[in-house]
């Protein structure tokens, strides 16, 4: 395995070059210092980003784009590590070397439309998409006491660490999660490319070079 860093203007490239798999991985991450208020943006966002975008507007477009690219898929998540608030996304590809060059931009172009041109009109969310994903939320919260361990480290970790970033876990409070609308979410989006997020790219499998 050979690793190799690349410090670009807006973003640092770090490239792990292993042949152990047939698989490649391109993950973005977006870092940044934890507020509060990362919480009620952060898994919505990752949501939506995957629920559609403006070339694939539905779920299933975006689904049926990815088997047409050998099982390509592009994921997103929210995390709170310490005193950082972390969205990734990820695309996970067939390496092209096993298909051709063009299956490679297909699949970088795939990650790049959902990264880049979410499903946004007059500078917010889709409504119908976005009113989807907060039920899911909105479910997904009123669901946590149903299962005792999440429960429980939950509840450990706002009494241990109360008062600092540790006392949260990536789950926002239902009061919060309501004051989200398509038109802020798209706001708190705009922020991962203005500065505020430190931007990581890491692509890892066998180099396509060879």
């Amino acid at each position: 395995m050979n690793y190799k860093k690349i410090n670009k203007k807006n973003y640092t490239l770090h490239l792990i070059d292993t042949n152990r798999f047939k698989m490649m991985n391109v993950v973005v991450f977006f870092t940044k210092k934890f507020k509060k208020d990362d919480l009620k943006y952060g898994g919505l966002l990752s949501k939506n980003l995957v629920y559609s975008s403006k070339k694939y507007n539905t779920k299933n477009k975006i689904a049926i784009a990815g088997e047409e690219l050998y099982g390509a898929g592009v994921t997103a998540s929210f995390n709170v590590i310490g005193d950082t608030s972390e969205i990734i996304v990820s695309l996970d590809f067939l390496n092209p070397k096993y298909t051709s060059f063009e299956y490679l931009d297909k699949s970088l172009d795939f990650l790049n439309e959902i990264l880049f041109n979410p499903n946004v009109k007059d500078g917010k969310f889709n409504q119908e998409f976005f009113d989807i994903t907060m039920k899911e939320m909105i479910f997904s919260l009123d669901s946590i006491k149903d299962n005792p361990g999440r429960y429980a480290s939950i509840g450990y970790a706002e009494n241990m660490y109360k008062g600092t970033a540790t006392s949260y876990s990536a789950i926002p409070g239902k009061k919060d999660i309501l004051k989200v609308n398509p038109s802020n979410l798209y706001d708190f989006y705009k922020t991962l490319f203005d500065g505020t997020f430190r931007i990581d790219v890491v692509v890892y499998g066998e180099s396509i070079n060879k």
